[in-house]
């Protein structure tokens, strides 16, 4: 005989199982994917709650024209080109005049 055997064989003759494994497992297959569609159901909720508010918001913009700028004012930005020349444009103005060249007689050799 061989080392890792036994020295008798042994023979089941007969066997009775008690309860079903498998409906157990069905059952706890079944319970989990329950859970698992109330919690998508959730999710799908509360994303088309999200959705929903984002078209609240976004239907609170009015449309002035058609095409680049739709949603600009055109009479108010009218008014803030007829407010005149800020201070920063005139500051500019003044360096541009205050520049001058100067001499190029160091340029010739």
């Amino acid at each position: 005989m061989e080392a890792g055997c036994g020295q008798t064989d042994i023979i089941i003759e007969d066997c009775v199982v008690f309860t079903d494994p498998y409906e157990e497992a069905d059952e706890q297959l079944k319970l989990e994917r329950e859970e698992e569609e109330e919690k998508q159901k959730k999710e799908a909720e509360e994303e088309r709650k999200k959705k929903s508010k984002k078209k609240d918001e976004s239907q609170g913009l009015t449309v002035y024209r058609q095409g680049i700028g739709k949603y600009i004012n055109s009479a108010a930005t009218k008014r803030a080109a007829d407010s005149g020349p800020t201070e920063a444009t005139e500051i500019k103005k003044k360096k541009d005049a205050a520049y001058k060249f100067g001499d190029f007689s160091s340029w010739s050799e």
